[in-house]
Parts: structure tokens; sequence; C-alpha cells
């Protein structure tokens, strides 16, 4: 249909407005203008969940971020996730605690607690503990002290102080689970409504800030407000590409080292995190190997809207923040990530297969090169010299499919490292998940070459 057409040429131009700088700024000022009219104060509501290890690290900086700025917090208590926004809940929660660890350590010299091991039910969201321990921060929710006793609820539940928690509880709401059914559903679905899936989630004035990792979002927008100045929480942001030093001594342990990097042409966080990871394996001497595999929606998964909406904002101040292009995009799903990963062998076989990749992933990511498209795919292939017409040659030989055998051995490694999506790096059968672990991956070789 020529509608349909003209609407897929005009969707990147369309979604590169939105994303713009300009529709960013007259959106916000129209949030701060509905504020001051309204004589609000700056209110952020923030959703936590008891057995979440972002949540508890995140309940433990809201008081530092209050003393800084005139914020006021609206509580929300939710328990129950998504399926399709979560579709490895053991392998996250386990990903999720090793994170959060290595993130209170951080910032340890903050006053952040976290504990060595986990709660032993972390994991198991129908716990009759769990569950409980829900219904009592959905009882105080409603008390003007809500952060002071969360907090020590989070602190004994983290901590497995079960004393504490029997102090805590009041048996009168604890034992009536049922009569907080209704206002547990309506926080989940406060969240959903919002534009969100997940817990540890601040919502302030219309943009998302999850956990430890985006309150430098929030502390800069704050900022640009007159509410306060510089940044506490970026940490994590400068672990990623602040390289130490190096010795001759950990150079010669490093050498031969590789670390392998799993990623999908069809994930932004992977083309994120590509450069960076390459500039901390030329760093350290080492070799980036990448592995390439599906994007979940040709693997048959699912991905919610939800997720995709929050997701493409975040990417682009993410983006912005390291100063990668973004926003210009041309969806490879399909056709695009079929030809991606056909020509991936000839520039491995020209050992141009990081190249290659970026040239793909900056292409589809930023500037609406369309992988689908014979036009579009020569500009990426021949700007890193490789030949168009072998590449064309493997269109028509049976080597074109091959890479589905691959594909799905990579896929098949990613699942014994006890991970599941991309981006993950694994180095020395320690492996981080997302753009987000680039200061871990970092940690971990640091410390390796100082072993």
């Amino acid at each position: 249909m020529p509608f349909k057409n003209l609407a897929r040429r005009l969707k990147p131009y369309f979604g590169k407005a939105l994303l713009s700088d300009r529709v960013l700024s007259v959106r916000r000022h129209a949030h701060e203008r509905i504020r001051r009219t309204k004589k609000q104060g700056h209110v952020a509501t923030v959703y936590l969940r008891i057995n979440d290890p972002y949540s508890y690290l995140l309940i433990q900086a809201l008081p530092l971020l209050q003393k800084r700025y005139p914020l006021q917090y609206d509580f929300r208590t939710i328990l129950d996730l998504s399926d399709s926004a979560h579709p490895a809940p053991s392998r996250w929660a386990d990903h999720a605690f090793v994170d959060a660890q290595f993130l209170g350590e951080l910032y340890a010299d903050l006053g952040l607690r976290f504990p060595k091991m986990p709660p032993t039910d972390h994991q198991l969201e129908n716990q009759n503990n769990v569950r409980e321990l829900t219904a009592q921060l959905l009882h105080w929710e409603l008390s003007a002290d809500f952060l002071d006793q969360a907090t020590q609820l989070f602190h004994a539940y983290w901590h497995q102080d079960q004393e504490s928690i029997n102090k805590l509880c009041s048996t009168a709401v604890t034992s009536s689970l049922e009569c907080y059914q209704h206002h547990l559903q309506n926080n989940q679905a406060h969240l959903e409504k919002h534009g969100h899936y997940q817990s540890a989630m601040i919502d302030y004035a219309g943009e998302w800030y999850w956990g430890l990792r985006r309150l430098i979002h929030l502390e800069e927008r704050l900022n640009l407000l007159g509410l306060g100045t510089g940044e506490v929480f970026n940490r994590s942001h400068l672990g990623a590409v602040t390289l130490p030093e190096l010795s001759e001594q950990q150079r010669a342990k490093l050498e031969g080292q590789s670390i392998d990097m799993y990623l999908s042409i069809r994930s932004p966080y992977s083309y994120l995190s590509l450069e960076r990871a390459k500039s901390i394996a030329d760093h350290y001497g080492m070799r980036l190997v990448l592995k390439p595999v599906l994007p979940m929606l040709m693997r048959r998964m699912q991905v919610p809207k939800l997720k995709h909406r929050y997701s493409i904002h975040d990417l682009k101040r993410e983006a912005k923040r390291f100063n990668i292009p973004f926003g210009f995009i041309a969806d490879p799903l399909g056709r695009g990530v079929e030809n991606t990963y056909s020509f991936f062998d000839l520039a491995s076989e020209h050992g141009k297969a990081y190249e290659f990749f970026l040239s793909v992933a900056r292409g589809v990511w930023s500037e609406n090169l369309d992988a689908a498209k014979e036009t579009d795919m020569k500009i990426m292939v021949k700007r890193v010299n490789l030949s168009w017409p072998d590449a064309k040659q493997i269109m028509f030989e049976h080597r074109s499919q091959q890479w589905r055998d691959w594909a799905q051995a990579n896929l098949e490694d990613l699942y014994a490292l006890n991970h599941w999506g991309v981006p993950c790096f694994n180095f020395k059968d320690q492996t981080t998940f997302g753009q987000d672990s680039l200061d871990r991956l970092n940690d971990v070789i640091r410390e390796y070459s100082l072993s």
C-alpha cells in the first residue's frame, strides 16, 4: 500500500524529531509550567519492591538526594513483574544481586549497605515472607514516615534479621494479605499506566530514572532547574570510561587474553557499548571477540511496548552522555539482521568483524541506513574496505544461511554462562550484562591483572 510505504519512510524522521533536544526541552518546560500553575512541589514517584536489590540501594540513596534537592516522594510498592518484560526472572535476579553488590561497594563511603549473600527467598516472588513484607510496606505507604520505616524493613530483609522484621511488622497487617491486594494491583497498574514495567524506578515529571545507575540523569535535570549543583551518582559512568595505568607485569598477564561480547545488531544497547568495549579491550592489549545472537523477536520471544518506549528515551540520553550518535533509526528486524549476519563471516575472514558490525550498527541506529536494502548495505560494507561483489556473492551461496548455526551456538554459550540477554561480556568466566556493566568489566579485568 502506498500509504504504508510512505509511513515507513517517514517513521525514522518522526523518531529523530521526537528524540531531539528541542522536543525534550519543550516537554520539560510544559511539565514545569503545569507544576508551577498548580503550585505543586517537586514530586518524584518512587516504585519499590522488597526483594529487588536495586530497590534496596535506591531507598538508601533517597535521603541523600533529598538533602541536596527539594524533592517530595510519593511511594508505590509493587511486587509482581511482567513475564514478557522479564523472560528469565531467576537469571535476572542472580545478575541483579551481583550488580547491586558492585554498586553498593562503589557507593559504600556514602553509607550505602549491601549484603554479601542474598536472602534465601529473594528470587521467589510467591514466598509468603515476601508477600507479608509487601503488605507491611503497602500499609506504611500512607504514613508520613514511610521512608524511615521502609528503609529499616529493607535493611532487615536483605540482612536476614528476623528479629528486626518481627519488631517492625504488625501481625494484624501481615496476616491480612488479601486486604492489600487491591492496593497492590492499583500500584502496579499505576506503574504501567505511567509508562514502565520495573521496580527501583523514579518517575519525575514524565521521565523515568532507574536505580542508582540513572540518578545522574535526574541530578542533571534538577540542576538545570537551578535546584542544586554537582553530581554524586556518576561513578558507574566514570568507571566505564576511566581506564587505569598498567604496569609491565599487568600487561604481560593480560597478553593473549580476550573478551567475549554477546550482542545483537537489533540491540541498541549493544551498539552503545560496542565502541567502549573495544576501547577497554585495546587499553588492556586484549582481543574483543564478537558473538552475535538473534534478536528476541526473531527468537519468537516477547518484547512489551512499554519496554520499547522507555528504552528509546533512555538510549538517547545515555548516547548523549557518551557522545555516541543515536536516534535516526532504520530498524534492522528481519531481512536487515539476516543480511548483517550473512556478511559477518566475510568480515571475520578479512579481520574486520568489529569494524563491519560497528559500521552497520552505527548505520541502522544513527544514520537511517536500512540493512535490508542493497543500496544502504553496500555503503556500510564498502566504508570498512570490504568487497561489495564478494558480499553480494554470499547472498547467492549456501553459506548465506550458515550464520543461523553459529548464531544459535552463540546463544547456547550465552545460556551456559547463566545469562539470557545482550549485550553480555565474558572474561575468565566472569560475565557482566548490559551496557551499564562496562564499569564492572573494567574492574574485573583490572583485578585479574593485579592477581
